[in-house]
C-alpha cells in the first residue's frame, strides 16, 4: 500500500490496527533494539501510522518484547514464550472486538497463523494489508488480504549479529 492511498484511507474515518510479528520481518529469533528501530522505520516509509492508529508488537520472549519497547515506545507490547510466541500473542488480541473498532487491519508477518483471522476481518468488512518478506509468505495467508507490500528480504541485524544476509 502506497503512503499517500493509506491517509487517503484515513481521510474516510478509519482506524488501523498494526501488528506486527517483530521476529518474523527481522528474519531471527533474537532481536536488538537496532533490529526493531530498523523494522519501524521500515514500516513507517511503507505506510502512514496515524496517531489514532494502534500499533501492537509481539514478541516470543522477554528480551525481544524488552528491545521492541525500547524501540517502538508507543506501541503496545504482547509476547508469549516458545514457538510461534509471537503468533499466538498477537492472536490473542484478536478477541477484543477488532472488526467493531477498525476499518483497516495491517498484518505485519508472513506467518500461516494469521490465514483464519484475516479471513474472518475480510467477510466483517475490514480492509486486510499483509506486509511480508516474500520469502516468508504463506501462500494461505497471500489469498486473504486486500493488499500486499513486500518487506525487505534482508535481515535487520546489529552488528553483534554478523553481516546482513542476502535473501535465500
Amino acid at each position: 500500500m502506497k503512503k499517500a492511498q493509506h491517509k487517503q484511507d484515513h481521510k474516510m474515518g478509519d482506524r488501523c490496527l498494526i501488528l506486527v510479528d517483530i521476529e518474523n520481518l527481522v528474519g531471527s529469533g533474537r532481536c536488538t533494539e537496532n533490529d526493531v528501530s530498523a523494522v519501524k522505520e521500515q514500516i513507517s516509509e511503507m505506510i502512514s501510522i496515524e496517531e489514532s492508529d494502534q500499533v501492537i508488537v509481539g514478541a516470543s520472549h522477554k528480551m525481544n518484547a524488552f528491545n521492541a519497547g525500547m524501540a517502538w515506545r508507543e506501541a503496545r507490547l504482547v509476547f508469549k514464550n516458545g514457538k510461534d510466541g509471537a503468533d499466538l500473542a498477537l492472536l490473542e488480541t484478536m478477541g477484543e472486538g477488532v472488526a467493531n473498532r477498525f476499518g483497516k487491519v495491517v498484518i505485519a508477518s508472513g506467518d500461516g497463523a494469521f490465514q483464519p483471522y484475516a479471513e474472518h476481518l475480510q467477510r466483517a468488512g475490514v480492509k486486510v494489508t499483509i506486509i511480508a518478506r516474500r520469502d516468508h509468505l504463506s501462500h494461505a495467508l497471500m489469498g486473504k488480504a486486500t493488499k500486499i507490500i513486500a518487506f525487505p528480504s534482508e535481515r535487520f541485524l546489529a552488528p553483534d549479529h554478523g553481516p546482513l544476509l542476502p535473501a535465500a
